[in-house]
């Protein structure tokens, strides 16, 4: 496997990607290609967790993917208000269509993934990629920016919803042994990042990609748990409950028990004890078999 870091734009350094890539062999007559994924981590658009990235590539790689972890633009590294994120991974789309046969890409098979607010900003893309905005900015056709496919983990979809769960969540105050804060300061801080200070009602729903649902929207695959105590599970419901209103293809796996932020929820990205989730963990194999199903 080759493994190559890139700047995602000429004029800017603090927006870059890392290319996981089958090698070429010797009997390959160039017209093997492969389907390839997008992964977003999380980190609430202040930063990109690790936890969500490399090991995650590399376990669609094991699966036949080219795997792409993009480090789109965070708070840690400039202005992460909407809806600069989405240009970056529009960009990593028509990337992708442009260096396609040399990393020997079926451009037809492009699937996004995403984890918390990279699960957002893969959703935003989702119900965005034909809009002119996007298309204009990046000087891009429509047929370059729809991913075939959408994996989504523990999203956050419905601003106004959240907000409405953590009013009424005591435990939302609770300081977090990892980063020592409570989650209603992260969640604070994540908004700021993503809104600026301007989070009155009409911003909450331009930022919620449950309120820009259509039968554009490709399929998607949402995986949840029902104690996450940061981003609640009324997200993914509500999502879900308009990909129906719509007939869009989707699956929705709902896990019992499991807090935020477990990624593949094994050794191979676990922080701490609780990132182990056996349960939650078959999230994987599921996803992989959704995507050969629409890929």
């Amino acid at each position: 496997m080759n493994c190559e870091k890139h700047r995602l734009w000429d004029f800017d350094d603090n927006v870059d990607y890392t290319a996981y890539l089958h090698e070429t062999q010797p009997e390959d007559d160039g017209r093997s290609l492969r389907p390839a994924v997008i992964i977003c981590p999380g980190g609430g658009y202040l930063m990109t967790s690790d936890r969500e990235g490399e090991p995650v590539a590399l376990f669609y790689t094991q699966h036949g993917f080219q795997a792409f972890v993009l480090r789109y633009i965070t708070k840690d590294r400039g202005d992460a208000t909407f809806p600069n994120a989405l240009y970056d991974l529009g960009k990593m789309m028509l990337t992708i269509h442009e260096n396609a046969h040399r990393w020997q890409v079926d451009v037809k098979k492009i699937a996004i993934i995403g984890f918390s607010a990279g699960a957002h900003l893969c959703a935003s893309l989702a119900v965005h990629w034909q809009d002119a905005f996007l298309k204009n900015h990046l000087n891009a056709t429509r047929e370059q920016l729809k991913p075939a496919a959408v994996v989504l983990g523990y999203p956050l979809l419905d601003y106004e919803a959240q907000f409405e769960a953590a009013r009424n969540d005591p435990d939302f105050d609770v300081k977090d042994p990892i980063n020592h804060m409570s989650r209603r300061q992260f969640m604070a801080m994540s908004n700021t990042a993503l809104m600026g200070e301007r989070q009155d009602e009409i911003r909450l729903r331009e930022v919620s990609p449950v309120n820009c649902v259509s039968n554009q929207v490709p399929p998607v695959f949402i995986w949840h748990t029902a104690k996450d105590s940061l981003v609640y599970v009324i997200n993914s419901l509500n999502f879900a409950r308009q990909l129906d209103r719509y007939h869009v293809p989707f699956e929705l796996h709902i896990f019992e028990n499991g807090d935020h932020g477990l990624s593949l929820a094994d050794e191979r990205s676990a922080q701490i004890p609780e990132h182990i989730n056996e349960d939650a963990a078959c999230w994987r194999d599921m996803s992989i078999r959704f995507l050969r199903r629409h890929l």
